[in-house]
């Protein structure tokens, strides 16, 4: 038998021990909507629970709706406000939310008829060290100017497929308390998550390359695309028969260009030759930046090496790479550790050593993707943006980032053009000005690794039929959700259009490189392979067609879908319910009988002792 003196430190410790199984017990069951634990890169659980590309997310952001307001209403202040969001069933608290994007973000701002903005969700703007399942930050992206809803995603999906470190993606239908707002990508941010799970640690630097922000928030101008023409969405002019000369983009026919006297508008900067498709709708010129042969400058013009963003050498003094080093992700990266970009820059421009400062491999591989897709909203124009550098060690490699405007959704190629792109120089800048890739090609045996990866993507992935397949899965997983997206910048049926469009887009690009491989065509300027493809039909700069729909989106008053008469709970604190697993009630469970017990024990003794 336990001794009377020994009863009450026994209830003692067996009271303090149910109080930390009761705390460990509320810990355990807050894991749900406060994840902090460090995920390893081997682990990656959040790949697993968000970005799984072959479901279809189900994201609803609950947020206050005064809070929900001013984020649409100052979305170019970019401003994070409180959110709780639910990730297919489990919910975060406290998140941060906020619009996001550069001149996309500037063309939804401005439109009175659509709030369909691009989203990062930050877990522990609030929380400090909050993330969910390792991961801490993501977007949510609109895919404005992509017909397909698809653009991104199968970029994604090429870069993957051949090795180069890619951010997790997923599609996701999109509630805002509750009510459907739209279909949106989810991609992870190139950020701590990302570089620890690709990487191993996060030991590297990374350096998001952009010049000066295309309209984004903060009201900063710099490098902002030109005023707008009146008449679509967006005061973008939409083409029109009644017009002489009906131009998508934001500049006039510059002089010298022949007289268009039948009325037609074009798409792309030259007149129609004999192996171009007829243009029966005729289409307006697509695009906002200037051609690729005849008319560089333009929109963006001089970007690129006013703020190194080329990545061409100047000199090694860091202010001359405003560009690169303003968007230092890391905060412990040194002026050391930039001047590793500069060496890398310095040997680039000369040519030497490129194996010690670059990976080579990679970066051929990037950009063989990159030629492929036909990804001019990138360093392969003179805008020289939307794409990361990771360096360790020293060594260099490009990211991805940012392709809602791929295949050739950005620029004013015309189809054929665009089917034709030439492989050996695949940019709309000239080579001089594009280092990474110049000076990579004028040496022969990367050109050839450059060549091989080229065919590799013929060969192995359209070719082969997965490319299509691809397409055809992500039309099976999305089209329901697409049809009723209340937020669309475009028509269902001008998806089933631009859906058809990829495909076969896909195709004759794969053609013409293949042409241009064997020297059946020219590598260095553009062939002559015929197209079907309208890039009209795929989506654009813009919007597509001149602007987004003809017709305002399903049940969209002026001040966005839901904005009026939209229910939304009052009290944050009621979003913060998340439901116990079986271990955690468990624990909680023995937890209360531990301390039921110890309160006997100790009601016991007392009575003990005061009957004696």
């Amino acid at each position: 038998m336990i001794k009377d003196k020994h009863i009450f430190p026994l209830a003692l410790c067996t009271i303090i021990l149910a109080v930390i199984g009761l705390i460990g017990g509320y810990s355990l069951s807050q894991k749900n909507i406060n994840s902090i634990e460090a995920v390893s890169s081997n682990d990656a659980i959040y790949m697993e629970k968000i970005f799984d590309k072959e479901k279809l997310l189900e994201i609803n952001i609950e947020i206050d709706e005064k809070q929900w307001e001013e984020l649409l209403e100052n979305a170019m202040d970019e401003q994070y406000v409180a959110a709780n969001l639910t990730i297919n069933g489990e919910t975060v608290s406290s998140v941060g939310i906020r619009a996001k994007g550069n001149s996309s973000l500037s063309m939804v701002a401005s439109d009175s008829t659509t709030d369909r903005f691009s989203f990062k969700i930050k877990f522990d703007e609030y929380i400090k060290g909050q993330s969910f399942y390792g991961l801490d930050k993501m977007v949510l992206n609109n895919g404005i100017g992509d017909a397909t809803y698809m653009k991104e995603y199968l970029a994604y999906d090429m870069y993957n497929s051949m090795g180069i470190a890619t951010p997790g993606f997923a599609f996701a239908k999109v509630s805002v308390n509750d009510e459907v707002w739209g279909v949106y990508l989810a991609v992870e941010t190139l950020e701590e998550s990302f570089i620890e799970r690709n990487y191993g640690s996060l030991d590297g630097n990374l350096y998001k390359v952009e010049s000066d922000k295309l309209g984004a928030g903060g009201n900063k101008q710099g490098g902002q695309m030109g005023q707008m023409p009146p008449g679509g969405k967006n005061g973008i002019q939409r083409p029109s028969n009644q017009d002489n000369e009906t131009m998508q983009g934001n500049m006039q026919p510059p002089g010298g260009m022949p007289d268009n006297l039948n009325n037609e508008a074009m798409e792309g900067n030259m007149q129609p030759s004999e192996d171009m498709p007829d243009n029966p709708n005729n289409q307006a010129m697509q695009g906002d930046m200037a051609p690729p042969t005849e008319m560089q400058g333009g929109l963006g013009a001089d970007k690129g090496s006013s703020s190194g963003t080329n990545l061409v050498y100047k000199d090694d003094e860091l202010s001359s790479y405003s560009g690169i080093f303003d968007n230092t992700i890391f905060k412990k990266t040194t002026d050391a550790d930039k001047q590793k970009i500069v060496d890398m820059m310095k040997n680039l421009s000369e040519g030497t050593n490129l194996e010690d400062y670059l990976d080579v491999d990679e970066v051929l591989r990037y950009f063989a993707i990159n030629t492929f897709i036909v990804n001019l909203d990138s360093y392969a124009s003179n805008m020289k943006h939307n794409f990361y550098l990771y360096e360790e060690n020293g060594k260099v490699q490009i990211l991805p980032w940012d392709y809602n405007l791929a295949f050739a959704g950005y620029g004013s190629l015309n189809a054929t053009q665009a089917i034709n792109f030439p492989i050996d120089t695949p940019v709309t800048d000239s080579m001089e000005n594009s280092p990474l890739i110049a000076k990579l090609l004028e040496v022969e045996p990367y050109k050839e690794q450059y060549h091989n990866y080229l065919n590799k993507l013929v060969t192995e992935y359209v070719e082969n039929g997965k490319y299509e397949v691809t397409i055809q899965k992500v039309n099976e997983l999305i089209s329901e959700a697409v049809k009723e997206d209340p937020t669309a910048f475009y028509s269902y049926e001008e998806y089933q259009t631009a859906v058809a469009e990829l495909i076969q887009f896909g195709k004759d690009r794969a053609t013409s490189i293949k042409a241009q491989l064997s020297g059946e065509q020219p590598s260095e300027s553009y062939g002559s392979i015929a197209t079907t493809v309208h890039l009209n039909n795929l989506g654009s700069m813009g919007g597509g067609k001149g602007g987004f729909n003809n017709q305002p989106p399903q049940d969209l008053s002026k001040n966005g879908p839901g904005r009026e008469n939209r229910t939304r709970p009052n009290e944050m604190n009621k979003l913060e319910k998340a439901s116990l697993t079986i271990e955690e009630k468990g624990l909680l469970l023995v937890a209360g009988i531990t301390l039921v017990g110890g309160s006997l024990l100790i009601l016991c003794f007392k009575r003990r002792k005061y009957r004696s």
